[in-house]
């Protein structure tokens, strides 16, 4: 509030004063997610296959570690192994987040699907712990940026009055995407084993990567949305890399 009754545009946008509410209907809620460009959708099928693939591995950690070192500790490396993976987490999420304010998302994305794929198939053949540590804090400082980057384009091509909806649902689809990664990844390592999860993540990792060219294909074919991703690849934001 200021000023007694005045409030500011921010301040109304962001809470309502009580009593007050925003316009509001049931066709407004049900219709949140309609109309959207098929750009959207797009986006949406990027966060769901890459949730899968960066998930497919995550319950069977201590199983690799078993594998490679044995039943020896297997909870101690597991612990020190896994703190390895999100310091390399942190450093992707402030860095790619960063690269994503200064190039192209067409720049960041398709290195990192590659670096992604292959940093997560070769802990699928690491021999040590040491090598397997190395390869899975290289793969967290790649992957771990992945969604800065779709959030980034998502906001280019959404609506700026359906972006808290279409966040949210955006949410709720990686959190499908780890349970198709769940279900999948289980019987995959009790066919073919703990590496063979591993080396399927990092096979869909690759296949991602048409997945995001027919998204960029697609977003550049509609006026609008490829205007406001052009917003990100105008020259003065270091184009000279």
């Amino acid at each position: 509030m200021k000023g007694g009754n005045e409030v500011s545009a921010s301040e109304r946008n962001y809470a309502f004063a009580e009593g007050e509410h925003p316009p509001c209907n049931q066709e407004s809620l049900l219709g949140g997610f309609r109309g959207l460009s098929l750009s959207v959708w797009l986006v949406f099928g990027l966060i769901v296959i890459t949730a899968v693939a960066r998930k497919f591995d995550e319950p069977y950690i201590p199983l690799m570690v078993e594998c490679i070192h044995g039943p020896d500790k297997t909870a101690m490396h597991t612990g020190w192994i896994s703190a390895l993976a999100a310091l390399g987490g942190m450093i992707s999420g402030a860095l790619i987040g960063k690269l994503c304010d200064l190039y192209s998302p067409k720049r960041i994305t398709v290195p990192t699907l590659l670096a992604s794929g292959v940093t997560m198939a070769m802990q699928g053949l690491a021999m040590s712990l040491i090598g397997y540590a190395g390869w899975r804090f290289l793969h967290y400082v790649a992957a771990g940026g992945l969604e800065a980057i779709y959030l980034s384009i998502l906001s280019k091509v959404t609506p700026a009055n359906r972006q808290g909806a279409v966040f949210g649902l955006s949410s709720s689809l990686r959190m499908g995407g780890i349970l198709i990664a769940t279900v999948v990844s289980g019987f995959i390592i009790y066919y073919l084993g703990v590496r063979a999860i591993y080396l399927s993540a990092g096979v869909i990792f690759i296949l991602t990567i048409p997945v995001y060219w027919l998204t960029d294909s697609v977003i550049r074919g509609n006026n609008q949305d490829a205007q406001n991703l052009n917003d990100i690849d105008m020259p003065n934001k270091t184009e000279n890399l």
